[in-house]
């Protein structure tokens, strides 16, 4: 490999020296506890004057405190690690940390020296490609930055343009659920008509880096509808809010089919197309679950069937039969701080949750809510599913003779449902209720 200059082994070795001596001064100036590996006989002349500076064993380069001697004349990986902490980094826009040009040098020179660069790498604490990379540009322009004048600070990137940043912002605000390409057309299209603001560099990566820079993350839709009312979940977060969740049993049902259970996102090399042979998920079974979650004791009650025939009025009035036997019983006229857990039962408007259902829960004592309509997001065991569906695509993936076997795939994914996972969705639907009464 070609030697580096003995002017930049010069410059590195004073800028190390220089700024070991600033720290040494400030810690002792602070009064604080002052770490022996900053303040040595050799940072401080006023204690030991004329001192020889000691020589890293494994770098010209390196300085250490009086005694280091390495191993067997050379540092171990391990040792330059440990004592390449004394090096600083240099602060990129925004605070962001890099390696400093004293350390990159410090790098190469070690590579000079015979390390591998995996050991390099390692000393360093940088990868091995970025190693390699501060080699290229010194030996293209005999500067460790890739761009001299800037110093790899990045202040031309692009998501530091503040034109594409409100650009990019104002399209998402207006519309979230577009994607990405989307923007970017329509950014090219902006930049023909308003020449002075050049987006044309812009792809689809750039305007996620800038989402994620400004906090914008990939969210699954939670969709809710314009046949809903305000006023109707109102009244209803008021009841709510009279009720602690700990008492609540949400109840619902969902359905499985064959588009449910195979896993949707794979890896593959860019620009090969990622090609499965799998069933027809034609020829997957469809399962209809109903299911009783509470916070506290997490699944109380479920129960599948294969469709069709699809779940009825008979088979919800049988499912909360055997939900009450697992419920507690709520005490009329009792406070609600002393109420047991898991007496309350909520349920939305399906169409077998019908009237007759409604006398069977009162004559058997089972308290109970119905949500006001097209209020999906009210209801915990919504989030729940979503849950529960991420788990049979994992069961399917590990053993596909689930396929064969919808009721035991069902009642595995349900067994895998923490308590965790359905506290969490309780506590989701406290805080929409709570934003609803302010």
């Amino acid at each position: 490999m070609p030697a580096l200059t003995a002017s930049a082994r010069t410059r590195s070795h004073c800028q190390c020296s220089l700024l070991l001596l600033a720290l040494a001064f400030a810690a002792c100036a602070a009064g604080s506890r002052t770490p022996k590996s900053i303040c040595s006989p050799l940072l401080l002349p006023q204690t030991r004057s004329r001192r020889t500076p000691y020589m890293c064993s494994c770098s010209p380069t390196r300085l250490l405190p009086q005694g280091h001697h390495g191993n067997h004349g050379r540092g171990t990986p391990a040792t330059c690690a440990r004592d390449h902490h004394l090096l600083p980094l240099s602060d990129g826009v925004g605070g962001a940390e890099m390696f400093s040009e004293m350390q990159r040098l410090h790098g190469l020179d070690l590579v000079e020296e015979g390390y591998g660069w995996n050991e390099v790498a390692l000393i360093i604490g940088c990868s091995e490609y970025s190693l390699r990379r501060w080699h290229a540009c010194f030996m293209e322009s005999g500067s460790v930055w890739q761009k001299p004048a800037l110093h790899n600070r990045h202040e031309d990137a692009a998501v530091r343009n503040d034109d594409l940043r409100n650009a990019v912002l104002t399209l998402v605000e207006a519309e979230p659920v577009a994607f990405l390409r989307d923007h970017v057309d329509l950014l090219v299209r902006l930049s023909i008509h308003f020449p002075d603001v050049d987006h044309r560099y812009v792809s689809a990566s750039t305007v996620h880096r800038v989402l994620r820079h400004n906090g914008y993350t990939r969210k699954k839709v939670e969709r809710l509808f314009l046949e809903r009312s305000e006023a109707a979940q109102r009244e209803l977060a008021e009841v709510l809010n009279e009720v602690p969740m700990r008492c609540l049993v949400s109840v619902d049902e969902t359905h499985t089919d064959g588009g449910d259970v195979f896993r949707r996102y794979v890896r593959s090399l860019n620009g090969v197309r990622c090609e499965l042979l799998d069933r027809d998920p034609r020829s997957v079974a469809s399962t209809s679950t109903m299911m009783g979650v509470s916070m506290t004791r997490g699944v109380i009650w479920s129960q599948t069937v294969v469709l069709p025939p699809a779940q009825t009025a008979d088979d919800w009035r049988l499912f909360l039969q055997c939900l009450g036997e697992q419920m507690n019983t709520y005490v009329p006229g009792l406070p609600w701080d002393v109420q047991p857990d898991a007496c309350v039962v909520l349920y939305d408007n399906a169409g077998i949750h019908d009237l007759n259902a409604d006398e069977f829960m009162n004559a058997n004592g089972m308290y109970h809510i119905r949500l006001s309509a097209y209020s999906p997001n009210l209801m915990p065991i919504e989030g729940v599913f979503s849950e529960l569906k991420k788990h049979v695509r994992e069961l399917v993936y590990h053993n596909a003779n689930y396929l064969d076997k919808p009721r035991q795939l069902m009642a595995g994914a349900v067994s895998l449902l923490t308590l965790q996972q359905i506290a969490g969705q309780f506590t989701r639907v406290s805080h929409k209720l709570a934003a609803l009464l302010n």
